[in-house]
């Protein structure tokens, strides 16, 4: 039994705590023990255990209460067993059990060999659950593909590793009208001189577990990039983001990523995450964001606005600004309420002390609004499309 097994147990019992903690030790796991329901569910949001245990009868909140609470406030959780326990060994606790959401039902006094079975067998059983899942999406992405689907995909497998891939860079401009920044964006044009856009090779990556090595190839170019510049005399004095998909949102992950990049190149490179990214696994980004901070590397939220869900946390989110997305700059002159939620944004970073870039600027009456408004950064059409390496170096790097 690996003793990565986490087992919670929940009970007002403090000795039964200790026995069942001894004894479930014994099989190889590892037991949390919350003398109250309350404190279970505080700890329980921070990473979920592979089985809880619960009591029935408690002050306060009883195990009942408890598993209709943690079922519905942690529906990422679904797959975690939760076996409740009863002093009263009859079958409308048991039957209601069931109905609140409960997998199983064991009584007291424990039976520790009875207890052991259970969970084990409902360990077991998550797992054999979770692997038929997951060779269900296999499957299921595998029919999925459309002919036209499967060719990009392999493609874009040899694109990878042959560093097909490139870096397109799109410059960001202050409020004097100075460049203090720019976007690296993936462009891919195949050998036959086809270009594939990148909302076509994009999802595919995501889709099908392409998006890691992707993003790991694109930082390995922005490197080469970034030393040819120095090479060739020139100097970047200036951020330039890349952006990060949500599977790059775990510690483990971005560490490998990024310990491929030169200390003097991640100096000047910052990520950006999509709003709906960040809020798929919300501790487990700050968590990374936290991490990044001892690189001195900043990260920004794109596509801000889109979901409004980040208005919530924006003060608990370490990131150093948000970019306002783009179909708020696009709606504003036609949308009063629009222009309202985009004052509105531009407002909420001087209230949070974080940066305000506002990317599809299009048009100087557009530019001129934003700039009153108090906008920190503009990026788009109307200062320059994305380009290539040498030409960005030529018009933006002295």
């Amino acid at each position: 039994m690996s003793t990565s097994r986490r087992i919670a147990f929940i009970d007002d019992d403090k000795d039964l705590g200790e026995l069942v903690a001894c004894a479930l030790g014994e099989q190889g796991f590892q037991v949390d023990v919350y003398h109250d329901a309350f404190h279970a569910l505080e700890n329980l949001q921070h990473g979920w255990p592979d089985l809880i245990l619960c009591d029935i009868m408690m002050p306060q909140m009883d195990g009942f209460e408890f598993v209709e609470i943690f079922r519905r406030r942690f529906q990422a959780a679904a797959h975690t067993p939760v076996v409740l326990v009863s002093a009263r060994e009859n079958a409308s606790e048991a039957l209601k059990s069931k109905v609140v959401g409960a997998d199983d039902f064991i009584s007291k006094p424990i039976n520790f060999k009875v207890l052991a079975a259970t969970v084990l067998s409902r360990i077991a059983q998550c797992s054999r659950i979770s692997q038929g899942a997951m060779i269900s999406r296999i499957f299921q992405s595998e029919n999925s593909r459309t002919r036209e689907t499967r060719d990009i995909y392999r493609d874009l497998c040899d694109a990878i590793d042959m560093s097909e891939l490139k870096l397109y860079y799109q410059p960001k401009i202050d409020a004097a009208g100075v460049v203090c920044g720019a976007e690296a964006l993936a462009r891919w044009t195949k050998n036959d001189g086809s270009i594939v856009p990148p909302n076509v090779f994009i999802p595919i990556a995501e889709q099908f577990d392409l998006i890691i090595p992707l993003t790991d190839s694109l930082l390995h170019r922005f490197t080469q990039d970034f030393e040819r510049w120095h090479r060739d005399g020139r100097q970047v004095d200036f951020e330039v983001s890349l952006n990060l998909s949500a599977s790059h949102l775990s510690e483990d992950v971005f560490s490998a990523s990024f310990e491929s990049v030169p200390v003097h190149v991640a100096r000047n490179l910052s990520f950006e995450v999509t709003e709906s990214s960040l809020f798929k696994n919300l501790d487990r980004a700050i968590a990374v964001i936290k991490s990044a901070e001892d690189y001195g590397v900043k990260f920004y939220i794109d596509d801000f606005g889109q979901g409004y869900s980040s208005l919530a946390h924006l003060r608990d989110l370490p990131v150093t600004g948000v970019k306002v997305d783009k179909s708020f700059v696009d709606e504003w002159a036609d949308d009063r309420t629009g222009r309202k939620l985009l004052s509105n944004i531009v407002s909420l970073g001087g209230i949070f002390d974080i940066d305000v870039v506002a990317e599809g600027v299009e048009h100087p009456e557009q530019r001129d609004v934003l700039i009153d408004m108090g906008c920190d950064e503009l990026q788009g059409f109307l200062f320059s499309p994305p380009v290539p390496p040498n030409m960005f170096a030529k018009s933006f790097l002295c």
